[in-house]
C-alpha cells in the first residue's frame, strides 16, 4: 500500500516561493533590458528562418546618400550568359563515414532567350575520415568536415561549382559567367581550379566572372542604399569599401545592384577594373537574360535544376542497394523518437 507519509514534501526540500520570485524576477529584468533595446524598432519576423528583408529597406535615421550611384543602361549585343549552381545533400551514413550526393545545373541565355540547359549528377561522394586525411584540406578542416555534415555539403558543393566555373572559363569566350553568392575564396578550394584559377582563365578569354547574392548579411550596406533604392530603374552602387572592410577575402568589385525599377537590391561581385566596366557588364547581362523577378534567369533555372527531388533520393538509394552490396540496418528518428512528431 502506498505510504502517503513517504511523499517527498517538496517545500521542505526548497523554497519553492522564493525560487519561483527569484526566476520570476531574473527572467523579468533580463526581458527588460531587451524590451528597452528593442522598443520602437522596425522588424521583419522570419518564419522558418527563412532569410527575409523589408521591401523598402531598414530606412534606417542615419542613411549615408554619398556614394556614387550609376545607372545601368542595356546592352543588346548578343553576349553568351551562363549560370551555375549547385545542391548536395546527406544521403546515408555507416559505420566510417557519410555518403553525399550533389547535381550541379548550368544554363545558357543569349539575346533574352535560354538557349540550352542541362545538369551535372547526382554525383556519389563517400567521405571518411581516412579519405579526408589524404586529401589536401587542412587537418583543422578534415576534422570540421567529418564531424559536420553542414560544413561537409558546403565544401563538396565549393568543389564542384568551382570544378564546373574552371571549365567554363576555359572553353567560353567574351562571355559573362553567373554565380550564385558572393566571390571570396574558400579554404575549401582545390588548387587546381580555385577561384584564382578561374579568374586568370576568365582574364585570358575576356569572360567576365560576376557573383551574385540574392541577400547580403552586412546591414550597414542598407545604410549607403537609399539612392538606388528609389532610382526608378536599374544602377549599380561601388560599396567595395564597406566590404573590403568587414571581409579579407573579398574579390572583385563589391556592388549592390538593381536589375528593374521595383527589385529588389542584390549584392554583386563583378570581376572588372572599375565601375563604368562593371555597368556595361551588368548592362549585357539585361540584355542577354531575361531577368523576370530582378534576378538572372538563369541562375533562377540552375537553381531549379541542381535540386533534388523525391524521385531523386529514391533513386539514389535504389542504386546504392543494388550497386555496392551494402546492408541497410533497421533505424529510427531519434528526435521524432523522443520529442515526439510536433
Amino acid at each position: 500500500m502506498f505510504n502517503m507519509n513517504a511523499q517527498l514534501n517538496l517545500h521542505q526540500i526548497i523554497n519553492v516561493e522564493g525560487l519561483a520570485n527569484m526566476l520570476k524576477i531574473n527572467s523579468l529584468d533580463s526581458f527588460l533590458k531587451i524590451g528597452a533595446g528593442l522598443r520602437g524598432k522596425n522588424i521583419v519576423f522570419t518564419p522558418n528562418d527563412r532569410t527575409r528583408v523589408p521591401i523598402e529597406g531598414w530606412r534606417k535615421e542615419n542613411e549615408v546618400n554619398d556614394y556614387p550611384l550609376r545607372p545601368i543602361s542595356v546592352v543588346s549585343k548578343p553576349t553568351l550568359v551562363t549560370g551555375v549552381d549547385s545542391s548536395c545533400i546527406k544521403i546515408a551514413e555507416t559505420e566510417e563515414g557519410t555518403i553525399y550526393a550533389v547535381k550541379c545545373g548550368i544554363v545558357f541565355c543569349i539575346s533574352l532567350e535560354i538557349v540550352l540547359h542541362f545538369k551535372i549528377g547526382p554525383l556519389l561522394l563517400y567521405l571518411t575520415e581516412s579519405s579526408l586525411s589524404d586529401s589536401e584540406l587542412d587537418n583543422k578542416i578534415v576534422k570540421l568536415v567529418s564531424f559536420d555534415p553542414d560544413i561537409a555539403r558546403r565544401m563538396i558543393r565549393i568543389n564542384t561549382e568551382r570544378l564546373v566555373q574552371s571549365e567554363l572559363a576555359k572553353i567560353l569566350h567574351n562571355s559573362l559567367i553567373l554565380v550564385d553568392g558572393s566571390l571570396k575564396l574558400s579554404c575549401f578550394e582545390n588548387r587546381n581550379y580555385n577561384l584564382k584559377k578561374i579568374i586568370e582563365n576568365c582574364v585570358l578569354h575576356n569572360n567576365t566572372l560576376v557573383g551574385i547574392g540574392k541577400s547580403t548579411k552586412f546591414k550597414i550596406l542598407d545604410t549607403v542604399s537609399g539612392n538606388l533604392r528609389d532610382l526608378n530603374g536599374p544602377g549599380i552602387l561601388d560599396v567595395s569599401l564597406i566590404v573590403k572592410s568587414l571581409v579579407r577575402n573579398a574579390i572583385g568589385l563589391n556592388t549592390l545592384v538593381k536589375f528593374g525599377g521595383s527589385t529588389l537590391l542584390l549584392r554583386a561581385d563583378i570581376v572588372e577594373k572599375d565601375i563604368h566596366d562593371a555597368a556595361a557588364a551588368l548592362g549585357q547581362i539585361l540584355g542577354n537574360d531575361p531577368i523576370p523577378f530582378g534576378y538572372p534567369e538563369c541562375l533562377r533555372m540552375a537553381h531549379h535544376i541542381s535540386c533534388f527531388s523525391k524521385p531523386d533520393i529514391a533513386g539514389i538509394k535504389g542504386h546504392i542497394l543494388k550497386n555496392y552490396d551494402v546492408v541497410e540496418l533497421a533505424s529510427q528518428d531519434v528526435r521524432t523518437n523522443l520529442l515526439g512528431s510536433i
